[in-house]
């Protein structure tokens, strides 16, 4: 029997949904050791997204296809965009968790101003301490930030940087493919607003890529006041603006034979460090004291071999002394030590710490003192497997040095705080990530905390108090000296960074329970998706997959990575009661795919279906299972259908069963299946008996990956799929179960005549509304669609169906990757890559109003929402009308008519009785004669 060995949270969470990709020389590849020391959920991420998103001409990812489909978006969607559909999303969170963040800053001027960025989720910025926050990057843009820094100069404190392009945990690594930003992002107005730096942005078509810029380590300014520099550390080495990011030029390393790692830091007198991996020419550790003209070679070679990452911090309390923490290739390094991951593999880190004496700072000039052995390695931390210093091939690592009592705080997946700043072995104490002592297969994290860091700041006025930033967002502490064990808050107030990969809703009408997997990050749960600001609640740890509630809550089923699947039984706030694991006996990891799908039958929960690589499982005593709190997988109920896929994919391995669904009505019961070949099955009868399946592969489908397949719920032989590839027509549709398929991507496949590459399509869902009609929805790697109406024809370039994106100035061109539908109510949430959960409703059929507020009718206000005693209307009339303004609840009943007759230009007010309402939501609808009907949600709670 298979055992669970439950995820480690330290999984490099990846983006390579937001971001371009493009070739450069081989020995730049950075995957082999990554993956197999970091973690293997790593590499079978990586191959995952690979398969998902690849174009199968070539098996790459496109070149800079972050900026060519946005620039597909700004000439084949934006110009012909009349129309936006519902204003009525809601941002739902999760309120308290955050995604991964590697970068984060405090104000110079006001310490209780923070700046942070989400690798796919957008800069944010809190004037308030992270009580609250505000996203004030550009939702249509790049969506990423890998490091922030602030221009300190007195009169230019109010300039900002950021840069983006990640390039550890964000690479398939396949072909030399990198996976790139969109340059350095600049703010003029102290980090409220952010552009692009032309010289380094490639986002307008026809302009060229500036590749340097396009990723990056750090970002640092320079304090000198005659100039205005700005060094980035990139891949290569050292990139410098003399002008304020309007031109760059290599100072230290090169594109095509620097290294792959690099890194700078800048002491408030000028003094310039730079480190570049060993991988490239030159390689080691710099210093420049002419402002980066001149470099003087400080590697200690006596001490250090090869080495990949390198990060350094300098003694504010003297800055002649360097702290470089390396991430090294092997043992061979003589300064080096031992450490290893919770599985045992081994990882090699040096700490050095180098002491400038006399001129250049080389040889004798410089003092080496090498502090290895008394990190928190092997020798040192006997307690636990997740207890040691562990920095995952290089991709989580910091090194700070405390102001005053000059303590040093190092991290990788955990935090460590030492009061000596590791001069000897036993001055140490764990101040974060993986909770002390926590074994396999119940892992536990730090309270209030997360693993897998990335920066730690001290705020100026008590250098007590730091600010860390990690996987799991942004959280504080007010004593990192002295407390023990040390205790962090969650700065997580609204930071909606995270990066889920499902969502989930309670298919029982007025329900607000909203459950989501999320990547790197569990599965949490709200139980009001009404309140935005509600803390979620994680009932089951991992790397959250696939998800399921059965009615009213009646029992849970949540999943992580590799198929593993539990029941639940959950408390009124989302808590955990007892549980059991319950996916069959039989498969192995490999036979899942990393997120692997399940579901469950809409007219029957007591049947589910499981893909297990080329098999499907059937399970038919799903609510018998008794929740006995053991963690392993079962036989009780399944059934393998002994039909399977027997064909092989691109790489000469059988082809898995990636997507899932069953129909509901004429005829229920029937399973579509999607592969990672192009391939699509239909099993008839799938309840019952050894059904075969049935190959529904035909022209015109793609080559490539089946990423979704949605079946209409009123007619079980409509069917629409999607194929997640770039370079391939995504979008199919049958009337006919599969026997003749039909394009309908319309405008969201076309590219002739376009500027740049038609998305990725993630998923796709068919709701059934109020009148009977069918909307269609589409989820894509440049936002949320829909449509009434499929013109699916034979014919491509036939194919008239016009997706209208959805909440453009709320999901904006956000990663879109799944999206599912309550039929008893008609509400839609969605699971968005990088900023967390949204929900709409269609209750009442939503107005197509115009997308630009100038030239509309009218517009609508209502105040406060939520309302649990008198919600304040406001109208503003721009032309005078006859119009009708009618409350109604969410199956579009009449509630009251609260106006009706001839309206002047201006402002109208009303005041709407909500004492009496029942909690739920509730629509305003104006109608007019003179102009489109027009609809504002608002919810009523007690």
């Amino acid at each position: 029997m298979k055992h669970l060995i439950l995820p480690a949270l330290f999984i490099v969470a990846t983006s390579l949904f937001l971001i371009k990709n493009i070739s450069v020389p081989q020995k730049k590849v950075r995957n082999s050791q990554y993956a197999c020391q970091a973690s293997d959920n790593d590499a079978q991420y990586a191959f995952r997204q690979k398969q998902m998103l690849a174009d199968p001409q070539t098996g790459q990812i496109p070149q800079n296809i972050r900026q060519q489909e946005l620039a597909f978006y700004n000439s084949a969607i934006v110009p012909f965009q009349k129309n936006t559909r519902a204003q009525n999303w809601n941002a739902v969170g999760p309120y308290n968790v955050g995604g991964r963040t590697r970068a984060a800053a405090l104000d110079v001027t006001n310490e209780n101003i923070i700046l942070a960025a989400g690798v796919s989720g957008g800069i944010w910025r809190s004037i308030n301490s992270g009580t609250s926050w505000t996203r004030v990057s550009n939702e249509l843009g790049y969506l990423g930030a890998v490091s922030i820094s602030q221009d300190k100069r007195t009169g230019f404190e109010n300039i900002w940087y950021a840069a983006t392009g990640e390039l550890s945990g964000n690479s398939a690594s396949g072909g030399g493919a990198y996976y790139l930003g969109d340059g350095v992002f600049k703010s003029i107005d102290s980090g409220k607003s952010w552009q692009p730096i032309a010289s380094t942005a490639s986002g307008v078509p026809g302009n060229s890529i500036s590749i340097p810029q396009q990723v990056a380590w750090s970002i640092a300014t320079h304090p000198a006041m005659d100039s205005s520099r700005v060094f980035l550390s990139t891949y290569g080495g050292i990139l410098r603006s003399v002008d304020a990011g309007n031109t760059w030029a290599w100072v230290l390393g090169s594109l095509n034979n620097g290294g792959y790692y690099s890194n700078v830091k800048i002491t408030t007198t000028g003094i310039v460090y730079a480190t570049l991996s060993s991988d490239g020419s030159p390689q080691g550790f710099f210093r420049s004291a002419d402002n980066g003209i001149t470099w003087a070679n400080i590697t200690p070679t006596s001490l250090l071999a090869g080495h990949d990452r390198t990060v350094m911090d300098i003694n504010p309390n003297n800055e002649n002394e360097v702290y470089f923490f390396s991430y090294l290739i092997d043992s061979l390094s003589p300064g080096g030590t031992l450490t290893s991951n919770y599985k045992g593999a081994p990882e090699y880190i040096s700490l050095l710490k180098y002491t400038y004496l006399a001129g250049d700072g080389t040889d004798t000039n410089g003092a080496w003192l090498n502090l290895s052995n008394n990190l928190p390695n092997n020798a040192n931390v006997t307690t636990g497997p997740f207890d040691k210093l562990n920095c995952q091939g290089g991709y989580d690592m910091l090194v700070k040095v405390q102001p005053t009592t000059g303590a040093l705080i190092i991290g990788g997946t955990n935090l460590f705080y030492s009061s000596n700043a590791f001069a000897t072995a036993n001055n140490l104490k764990q101040i974060g990530g993986y909770a002390q002592a926590t074994t396999l297969p119940y892992f536990q994290i730090w309270p209030n905390h997360h693993p897998d860091n990335h920066d730690v700041i001290f705020y100026p006025s008590n250098y007590n108090k730091v600010l860390c930033a990690s996987d799991g967002g942004v959280h504080v502490t007010n004593d990192v000296t002295t407390a023990t064990p040390v205790a962090w808050q969650s700065l997580n107030n609204g930071y909606l960074t995270t990066q889920p990969y499902t969502v989930t809703l309670d298919p029982s009408a007025g329900n607000t329970w909203l459950l989501g997997g999320f990547q790197d990050n569990g599965n949490f749960v709200t139980t009001n998706y009404n309140n935005a600001n509600q803390s979620w609640v994680m009932p089951l740890n991992g790397d959250g997959a696939f998800n399921y509630i059965a009615p009213n809550n009646g029992f849970v089923l949540m999943s992580i990575q590799e198929g593993r699947i539990g029941k639940f039984n959950l408390d009124a706030n989302g808590n955990k009661l007892n549980f059991r694991r319950i996916d069959p006996i039989g498969p192995t990891a490999d036979d899942y795919t990393f997120i692997n799908p399940f579901v469950v039958d809409a007219n029957n929960n007591n049947f589910m279906y499981v893909p297990a690589g080329k098999k499907l499982y059937r399970q038919n005593d799903l609510q018998n299972i008794a929740l006995t709190n053991t963690w392993d997988s079962i036989s009780q109920g399944w059934f393998a259908l002994s039909d399977t896929i027997k064909t092989l994919n691109i790489s000469g391995r059988p082809a898995q069963i990636v997507s899932i669904a069953v129909s509901k009505n004429n005829p229920a019961n029937m399973v579509y299946l999607g592969t990672n070949n192009r391939e699509i099955y239909r099993i008839d009868n799938a309840n019952t008996g050894n059904p075969v399946m049935v190959n529904l592969t035909k022209s015109p489908l793609s080559a490539g990956y089946v990423s979704s397949i949605a079946v209409d719920p009123s007619n079980g032989g409509n069917v629409l799929v999607c194929y997640s590839n770039y370079g391939v027509v995504s979008l199919f549709y049958s009337i006919d179960s599969g026997r003749v398929w039909r394009y309908c991507g319309g405008n969201l496949d076309r590219v002739a005549n376009f500027s740049g590459a038609a998305p990725s399509i993630r998923w796709v869902d068919i709701m059934t509304m109020p009148d009977g009609k069918p909307k269609y929805f589409c989820g894509t790697s440049i936002g949320l669609y829909s449509t009434d109406s499929l013109w699916g024809t034979t014919v491509f370039n036939k194919d008239t169906t016009k997706w209208t994106q959805e909440s453009i100035n709320g999901i904006g061109t956000t990663v879109v990757n799944h999206i599912t539908h309550r039929a008893a109510d008609y509400t839609v949430a969605i699971s968005t890559h990088g900023n967390g959960c949204y929900w709409g409703s269609y209750a009442y059929p939503t107005a197509i109003t115009n997308s630009k507020p100038n030239v509309q009718n009218y517009d609508i206000q209502i105040y406060p929402n939520p309302s649990n005693i008198i919600a304040n209307l406001n109208v503003q009339i721009y032309k005078e009308a006859n119009c009708k303004i009618t409350l109604v609840d969410a199956f579009g009943r009449k509630i009251q008519t609260i106006a009706n007759g001839e309206f002047m230009q201006g402002k109208q007010s009303f005041k709407i009785a909500t004492n009496n309402l029942s909690n739920g939501n509730y629509f305003v609808i104006l109608e007019s004669k003179n102009a489109n009907t027009v609809s504002k949600q608002f919810t009523v709670l007690h």
